[in-house]
């Protein structure tokens, strides 16, 4: 809840990115508030033979502004990763709350900045969503940034 804009995240696409995936190997994690599903992360370790030990958050969504659903599932990340060795996370969000989460937890941005291309947007959002970054809901997943990052 909460978001503007962001792509349909349901069982059938996760699977397919992730799950169903044919060369790199995807975690999932589920964030709950006692029967209640409150958020989900995917994210995986560097792939074998890979030049750096760093592992990749790709996807990750819980309710606008849930810190706490986020900090526990990128907490959990952190752990598993480095009982598997990483030496680091990588995570990318548009969402300025959780990079204030992000930044608390240890990390730090990277020179580099994204740049995102909108094209054929009129008939689908306001005009006014391009400007506030505060309504988008990107993720490393939703390019092919991953992918390019865990080539065999």
């Amino acid at each position: 809840a909460g978001y503007g804009v962001t792509r349909v995240r349901d069982a059938a696409y996760l699977n397919w990115k992730y799950m169903d995936h044919p060369s790199l190997v995807y975690r999932a994690l589920v964030a709950r508030r006692g029967a209640e599903v409150v958020g989900y992360m995917i994210w995986r370790l560097a792939p074998p033979g890979a030049g750096e030990l760093r592992a990749v958050v790709t996807d990750f969504l819980v309710g606008h502004g849930d810190a706490d659903a986020f900090r526990g599932l990128i907490g959990r990340v952190m752990v598993d990763a480095g009982a598997a060795g990483m030496e680091s996370v990588s995570i990318l969000t548009t969402q300025p709350w959780a990079v204030g989460v992000l930044r608390n937890g240890g990390f730090m941005p990277r020179a580099a900045r994204n740049t995102w291309v909108v094209a054929g947007w009129e008939a689908h959002m306001p005009a006014e969503w391009l400007r506030d970054i505060d309504a988008w809901h990107v993720c490393l997943g939703d390019s092919d940034g991953d992918i390019w990052t865990g080539s065999q």
